[in-house]
């Protein structure tokens, strides 16, 4: 059986995975097989899969290196991809750093990854992310400005249509 970062391969009816990964660009494809356009989203999807089973710092390194592909043209992926990819990779690393306890490297990113949805119309994602910050800003300790940002997470949801969680927000807000 052959072992990729601690995944069995799951069918023997597949081609063998290749472990040797020091050309991960060989030809279009990488390492893996994917084909380099889809590198980054399939990162995405296999650090999901880690961290989902609580391995956040392999999870962590699967999103930093799919946020360096949003920013390198040998890529595959296409400009608008890029942008589109940019945020949420920004928005994993900073949910692993938070989920590994290193709040204080969390909110930045955080912050980076809102910044970078603001060129977006306003969508969930978006006030996910709002949610998460104003959890790490409350484990850091800062209670003033975690309530600001479950407030605007709240407008955030009520502007998309779910005002459930918006009343929600708003009560983790008043404390």
């Amino acid at each position: 059986m052959v072992f990729l970062k601690g995944f069995p391969q799951v069918s023997s009816n597949t081609a063998p995975i290749r472990t040797d990964t020091s050309s991960p660009w060989p030809s279009s494809r990488n390492a893996i097989g994917v084909p380099a356009p889809a590198r980054p989203q399939s990162l995405g999807l296999l650090g999901e899969c880690l961290r989902g089973a609580g391995r956040h710092v392999e999870a962590l390194e699967l999103y930093t290196e799919m946020y360096e592909l949003t920013s390198d043209e040998n890529s595959g992926m296409t400009p608008s991809v890029a942008v589109l990819t940019r945020p949420h990779a920004r928005g994993a690393i900073a949910l692993c750093l938070s989920e590994l306890g290193r709040h204080a490297e969390a909110i930045p990113a955080y912050i980076e990854a809102l910044t970078l949805f603001e060129q977006f119309p306003v969508a969930p994602s978006k006030g996910r992310c709002m949610v998460r910050l104003a959890e790490s800003l409350a484990a850091a300790g800062r209670i003033g400005e975690s309530r600001q940002t479950y407030l605007r997470a709240a407008e955030v949801f009520e502007a998309v249509g779910d005002p459930e969680a918006a009343a929600r927000l708003r009560g983790l807000a008043s404390g």
